[in-house]
């Protein structure tokens, strides 16, 4: 009899500091077989993943607009020291990215979610982020 290995859970970091939002984001994301934590801050969100060193999220979940460090922030600094997580990225905001002057701030291929997102909307955002990916 060939028994089959189960897959790994997939984890997710969540940084949002609206306690709400994130609760949201934590029970449906759990309750689709995700291992999910939780950072308030982009500066939380950062010492999350230096915990982690080589063992890294398999999807980020950011708020751009944070108190601390903001997502953006947050962002430019895992792209930076982890470029392979840059593409794992899926954006929250309540209004379209902008730079100090104003201007649109390009993501990529990565998915913005605008506030307030439905169930619907978060799970579809992961679904094709990971179709993406190829996971």
């Amino acid at each position: 009899m060939v028994e089959k290995k189960a897959a790994k859970k997939k984890m997710i970091l969540v940084v949002e500091d609206e306690v709400t939002i994130a609760d949201i984001c934590r029970r449906v994301l759990e309750a689709s077989d995700f291992i999910v934590e939780i950072a308030h801050d982009g500066e939380k969100a950062r010492q999350a993943v230096q915990k982690r060193k080589h063992n890294l999220y398999d999807l980020y979940i950011i708020d751009l607009r944070l108190p601390v460090s903001n997502g953006m922030d947050f962002y430019q600094w895992l792209a930076s020291t982890h470029p392979e997580s840059a593409r794992r990225v899926i954006f929250t905001s309540g209004s379209a990215p902008t730079d100090s002057s104003g201007n649109p701030i390009p993501m990529g291929d990565n998915i913005i979610l605008f506030k307030p997102f439905s169930i619907d909307e978060l799970k579809t955002a992961v679904r094709e982020t990971l179709r993406r990916l190829g996971e």
